[in-house]
């Protein structure tokens, strides 16, 4: 028997059932049955998310041991399996183009959805959003009191700041629930002060007050700060919780001949011409690289209008449709029915 963990969007009910049946589908409703077994420490009650094993079985049953403290879970047909290898689905360069409460329609849709908010030089321009709209989507967050997985990117000023200063700071960190802050420097060498680097990575919280998740970009140019601090990390220090995107592009958009393989002992995540005409087979190229770790995937350019004026809704949900339908696909083939 093989055997894989995945996560499941379910809906809790009041009633307790040590043990239930149900059968799992993909999204087009074809049957393709699997044992579940659920551990109680294991429940994400927040985002309405249990992270289960799979076990490929023989038979036409199978069977859900639920928590000890109770509620039955049953699973939603439309999102039956979240890969334990996609880790989300980043969505970059939301601005004043874009409702804040349409986010939010895509965060409760997609559960693996994250918008990843640039914050540079300058605001009200292009992809970086003013200080108004960030308001705008604070008072949307707390009047829906939906809590979608935001990150932080951070541009010129903002990012030389992060790398060097002592008292480096996450702008916006009182306004908005920032999971990840991601430190862009799109393939242009940055110096470092690592003394200060290191006490701003070991002092920060995120939104659950545990380490903030920084993302340092993998470009060719700055590789070194990113291979130091995970080398920390993989020694056993906790203090930095730091993972590496992959972009060779450089923030250009421009999709790559191959994709790198995953670092060992890091999260990465891989970004440069992702689009959602191409998301579903760059998706499977990805995940042979990455193999059995888990990744992310993050589109930007090519998630805007023709113009390039704004960001485009449309585009958005096409992508984070089709890494959602491709991946449970992936997922569910990984499990054939004898």
């Amino acid at each position: 028997m093989s055997e894989k963990s995945c996560w499941l969007r379910v809906t809790i009910k009041t009633g307790f059932s040590p043990k239930d049946r149900f059968v799992l589908f993909d999204s087009s409703g074809f049957s393709r049955k699997v044992g579940v077994r659920v551990p109680a420490t294991e429940v994400d009650e927040k985002r309405s998310m249990v992270r289960v094993m799979l076990v490929e079985m023989a038979t036409s049953q199978c069977t859900v041991t639920l928590p000890d403290h109770g509620g039955t879970y049953k699973v939603a047909r439309d999102l039956v399996v979240v890969s334990a290898s996609l880790r989300c689905v980043t969505v970059t360069g939301a601005d004043d183009s874009v409702d804040p409460d349409k986010l939010l329609d895509l965060a409760e849709k997609y559960s693996l959805a994250e918008f990843g908010i640039l914050v540079g030089n300058n605001s009200s321009v292009k992809r970086f959003p003013s200080f108004s709209w960030i308001c705008s989507l604070q008072d949307a967050i707390e009047r829906r009191k939906v809590v979608p997985r935001l990150s932080c990117h951070l541009c010129g000023h903002w990012a030389a700041e992060f790398l060097t200063s002592i008292r480096a700071m996450i702008p916006f960190g009182d306004k908005l629930p920032w999971g990840r802050v991601q430190i862009n420097t799109h393939g242009e060498a940055h110096p470092v002060v690592l003394s200060h680097l290191c006490r701003t990575l070991a002092s920060i919280e995120g939104a659950s007050e545990d380490k903030l998740e920084v993302i340092f970009q993998r470009d060719g140019q700055n590789d070194q700060i990113f291979d130091y601090l995970n080398s920390l990390k993989v020694n056993g220090d906790r203090r930095y919780n730091v993972s590496a995107l992959f972009d060779v592009s450089h923030g250009a958009g421009i999709l790559p001949t191959e994709w790198p393989p995953i670092i060992p002992g890091a999260s990465c995540g891989y970004a440069g011409g992702l689009s959602p005409d191409n998301v579903a087979s760059e998706l499977d190229k990805i995940a042979l690289a990455a193999g059995d770790d888990p990744f992310w995937i993050d589109a930007e350019t090519r998630l805007r209008s023709e113009d390039a004026d704004t960001f485009d809704l449309v585009k958005v949900e096409q992508f984070l449709a089709g890494a959602t339908a491709r991946d449970q696909l992936r997922q569910l083939n990984s499990f054939p029915v004898e």
